[in-house]
């Protein structure tokens, strides 16, 4: 059917005034309770920012879908220009299932299809005055080239913090722009720390005036009654929680005060003091174990050394790397931070032989005489805010969130922090002595820090 210029602009106009009805008509159903929330929300070019939380199932990426093609058709007559969309989600499969409902919500209508140019592709639909609306994989190659004045993000807590701070920049140089963020919350302690999470609990960096949140559970949504009963027979409780009703998880199995390593993140790095000591501490791990090294520049409060307070200047893991390159990475480390003590666990002496034969002064941390009181200083100094972790240490914080005293894995940094923020007192009680005769060295144990004399045996 062909429709005219009349027809064309009198639809737009209604669907303009009436999301809605959109709605209705591209999907031949009526929206569903927080669903008009949402097409209220963006009729008014006054709103920029939204966030949604809601359960699985409730029709968060079919919305999404019907707003992502009502802006690219309906807003470019009323703003004079075209508009472009771009949809990203946990994965490039995912931002094509929302994708795969675009276009048949457009094939649905004849005055959109009527005003798509040339043939709809997989990776874009393209209109008459240049608007085009596309899915995106969430790399940082794409998004890094992106600029368009609308971007929707679903599934974004898969889709990982990345992805959520390239939205400012994206839609940034736009005049009439918007950023929709969507999803629910993982079952896991560590999307406490993700951005998704913080753009829904942190009032104050995401303020309400600025953001419209919008919650449902899946509890309230009519056609998943019938599914409810069998999730909850088989996802656990706190799970069901996450997934189906949209809250963050229980932190009841966590070790570490998860609202406390909240507090201790900052928005930007550190440039340390040439007055202040720097630690390095290696926690070593080969084949399947990773690695890990982490910097911290200590801040002196009082001459009391645990009233110390620290900067996190470097937190990497380095999964299946040799002796020989971790040897490399740790030279290279210590002289880009001037590093002044270097600590390393004990159970890999063979490698601590290594950096002293290459010129370190190293410090044997013996894990079994130490670590219950490690993870207490741990847990004090974070409990106190005294350790200041950058944002993006990311793979640091989720190791926090998660820690367990018992954790077999995705431990590392944890255990190389650990060793940064150690104090030793000298009170006598876990002093004791020993000559080692493990690679020529001779070797002294205080406070579970073992230390060599500076000639071979």
């Amino acid at each position: 059917m062909n429709v005219s210029t009349l027809q064309r602009a009198l639809k737009l106009r209604m669907w303009r005034d009436d999301p809605s009805l959109f709605f209705k008509d591209v999907t031949g159903l009526e929206p569903f309770g927080y669903q008009r929330v949402l097409l209220e929300w963006a009729k008014d070019m006054n709103n920029r920012k939204l966030v949604i939380v809601g359960g699985t199932g409730g029709g968060k990426t079919f919305c999404l879908a019907v707003i992502g093609l009502w802006s690219v058709v309906c807003l470019p007559p009323e703003l004079g220009k075209r508009v472009n969309v771009a949809m990203a989600a946990g994965s490039l499969a995912q931002s094509r299932r929302t994708f795969d409902y675009v276009m048949d919500f457009a094939m649905h209508s004849p005055i959109i299809r009527d005003w798509i140019k040339d043939e709809p592709l997989k990776t874009e639909i393209r209109f008459k005055d240049n608007s085009w609306i596309a899915p995106l994989p969430s790399s940082d190659t794409q998004l890094y080239n992106l600029h368009c004045p609308i971007f929707i993000i679903d599934e974004a807590a898969l889709a990982g913090d990345k992805v959520i701070e390239h939205a400012p920049r994206i839609v940034g140089a736009y005049e009439h722009n918007r950023m929709i963020i969507s999803g629910h919350f993982i079952d896991d302690p560590r999307c406490y720390i993700s951005r998704f999470a913080d753009v829904w609990t942190n009032d104050v960096e995401y303020p309400r005036s600025e953001w419209t949140k919008i919650h449902y559970s899946s509890v309230d949504i009519p056609w998943m009654q019938k599914e409810l009963e069998t999730a909850r027979k088989l996802y656990s409780a706190e799970k069901f929680k996450a997934v189906w009703e949209a809250q963050l998880p229980a932190l009841d199995n966590t070790l570490l005060d998860v609202h406390a390593i909240r507090e201790c993140r900052s928005d930007s790095e550190f440039i340390p003091s040439p007055l202040n000591k720097i630690t390095m501490a290696i926690d070593w791990g080969f084949g399947p174990s990773a690695a890990a090294i982490v910097v911290t520049e200590t801040i002196p409060i009082t001459t009391n050394p645990l009233d110390n307070e620290y900067n996190i200047l470097f937190a990497e893991e380095y999964p299946q790397k040799t002796g020989p390159w971790m040897q490399k990475k740790v030279d290279e480390m210590a002289k880009t931070y001037n590093v002044n003590k270097v600590r390393a666990d004990s159970s890999h002496s063979q490698e601590n032989y290594r950096l002293r034969q290459a010129g370190w002064a190293v410090e044997d941390m013996v894990f079994k005489a130490l670590k219950d009181r490690m993870v207490e200083r741990l847990r004090v100094t974070i409990q106190q805010k005294k350790i200041h972790i950058w944002k993006s240490h990311d793979v640091l914080l989720k190791e926090l969130v998660a820690y367990r005293k018992d954790a077999k894995k995705d431990d590392h940094l944890v255990d190389s922090l650990m060793m940064c923020l150690w104090e030793s007192q000298a009170d006598g009680m876990s002093n004791f002595f020993f000559r080692a005769g493990r690679y020529g060295r001779a070797s002294v144990v205080r406070g579970g820090i073992r230390t060599y004399d500076k000639t071979e045996s």
